[in-house]
């Protein structure tokens, strides 16, 4: 028995110069990201009262532990920020850029 397995293989690319593409985003780069903006961003997202309240808290004391030179208090505040945002998924565009704000300002202490 032979078996011919013949693929048709369709084209359909056109020649048209009329072709656009749109594209949007909404993060924030690391280099505009601070405490103030971070805070702002996240009152305006649709999160329940509770989270919106941890996270700004969290937000609130990483500020103030980047400012400091205790590494394990500073670590502390990125750990718990980190894990708010794991577990709240709108906020990792907002703490992945300020977190890496607050390790530059921390280092530069």
């Amino acid at each position: 028995m032979n078996i011919n397995v013949s693929p048709v293989i369709n084209n359909n690319v056109s020649n048209n110069p009329n072709i656009s593409s749109i594209s949007s985003s909404s993060s924030t780069s690391s280099s505009t990201m601070n405490s103030t903006l971070a805070i702002q961003m996240v009152v305006e997202l649709e999160l329940n009262e509770e989270d919106r309240n941890v996270a700004l808290g969290a937000i609130a004391d990483l500020d103030k532990s980047s400012k400091g030179d205790d590494k394990k208090d500073f670590l502390e505040k990125v750990e718990k920020l980190s894990a708010i945002a794991k577990n709240v998924g709108p906020l990792a565009s907002i703490v992945i850029p300020l977190i890496e704000v607050a390790i530059k300002q921390f280092l530069g202490n």
